[in-house]
């Protein structure tokens, strides 16, 4: 089985990344530049595991449970190691003029690893002019 690595430059003018478990194993991200306002990674560590899947805490968490949660907010050149695959995570909503721009290297051992649509479209934004989003495998 083959490892594969994605890179990836994402660029939010607005909006967030919404809480999620990440596909990859782990990711190494590199802020490149913070936005003014919002932009806040957030996240709780490790809340499943590959033997338990922690159902009644993640239920908690959707219900609005914040016993656990932890934030970040990266200066530029942040660069930050993170396992999402059993730490539910978002990135909160960008406000103000500057756009946050991050990129995310991560890592997988299936092969032919895949980018959710909505992560498509936040490293896509200003398609004709500044497409920012860089995938390749090697």
């Amino acid at each position: 089985m083959a490892d594969e690595h994605v890179l990836n430059v994402m660029y939010a003018e607005a909006g967030g990344h919404g809480r999620h478990f990440g596909r990859a194993e782990a990711v190494v991200t590199l802020m490149l530049q913070p936005s003014l306002g919002g932009g806040q990674f957030v996240y709780v560590p490790q809340l499943r595991s590959a033997d338990d899947e922690n159902p009644e805490c993640v239920r908690r968490l959707l219900q609005g449970d914040r016993s656990g949660i932890r934030s970040m907010c990266g200066a530029a050149g942040t660069l930050a190691l993170f396992c999402g695959h059993f730490s539910p995570h978002r990135v909160t909503t960008v406000t103000g003029p500057r756009p946050r721009i991050i990129a995310v290297l991560s890592y997988a051992s299936s092969p032919d690893p895949r980018l959710s649509a909505h992560v498509k479209q936040l490293s896509m934004v200003g398609l004709t002019d500044r497409v920012l989003a860089c995938v390749a495998g090697w």
